[in-house]
């Protein structure tokens, strides 16, 4: 199953190339808001490089001309209008048939970004994998899943959709080191990147979270897995040969600060 990647990013004929609270971990991690965070976003206490997170994939606002964009015309379309820009609220449809420069430029409207791979990976460390939308078939609303939290309070880092984050794979290099081949995260870096893969999850760490890579070329990494991923989702799951420019109804994001 891990090998599909197109069954991995939920492509199909109409796609182009265009936790739980109650952890030790949690507690020590957990997030208060008590102001430092615009509504819809978090405190990531541990955050180094970013202070606050959106608690919900982005979704479009309301009088967006399409307000549950999924196709790469209605991202277009909404651009264009001035008016229109991203939210972070709960039971929204997420924001999806998104390039990466598209998510850039409306985490940017509303005075975010997007978060490096290091980053998207504290604010979804802890989540509760089982309890995420990984077999559903179907993308769910934000917030729906409401045991799948990380210890910092955000909601669907694992499933639903993939999550575009920042970083480029350059000639086959993540931040200057080689990646390895697809197969089973065996072993991750401080950014939960993987260092090390194996053909087998049996008795793995990491579960049965997959990662996909190419040996050369330029790409750019979604995270966490969809709605159809199954075991192949989780906080450690990368999709790392992404063309940045690709966009398919699997892929949103959601934006930092």
């Amino acid at each position: 199953m891990g090998a599909l990647v197109i069954t991995a990013l939920g492509i199909d004929a109409s796609d182009t190339w265009r936790g739980s609270q109650s952890t030790m971990l949690a507690q020590l991690i957990g997030s208060t808001n008590d102001g430092v965070c615009p509504d819809g976003m978090v405190e990531v206490a541990t955050g180094r490089t970013f202070v606050c997170a959106d608690q919900y994939e982005a979704s479009a606002l309301s009088d967006c001309p399409h307000p549950e964009p999924s196709r790469s015309l209605d991202t277009s379309s909404n651009i264009e209008a001035a008016a229109c820009g991203i939210a972070s609220v709960p039971g929204a449809v997420p924001w999806r048939s998104v390039a990466r420069s598209d998510a850039q430029r409306l985490c940017a409207r509303a005075g975010k970004r997007l978060p490096t791979a290091a980053e998207w990976y504290t604010l979804a460390l802890d989540t509760k994998e089982s309890a995420c939308r990984t077999a559903t078939g179907a993308v769910g609303k934000t917030g729906e899943a409401s045991d799948c939290r990380s210890a910092a309070g955000v909601y669907d880092a694992v499933g639903n959709v993939w999550e575009w984050v920042e970083d480029d794979v350059v000639a086959g290099q993540f931040r200057d080191r080689p990646l390895p081949p697809s197969g089973y995260v065996a072993q991750a870096d401080v950014s939960g990147v993987a260092i090390m893969t194996s053909d087998e999850s049996a008795g793995n760490v990491y579960g049965t979270a997959y990662f996909w890579s190419e040996p050369q070329g330029n790409y750019g990494m979604i995270r966490g897995g969809f709605y159809g991923s199954r075991a192949d989702a989780g906080v450690h799951a990368v999709h790392a040969h992404t063309p940045p420019e690709f966009t398919g109804e699997a892929i949103g994001f959601r934006c930092v600060r």
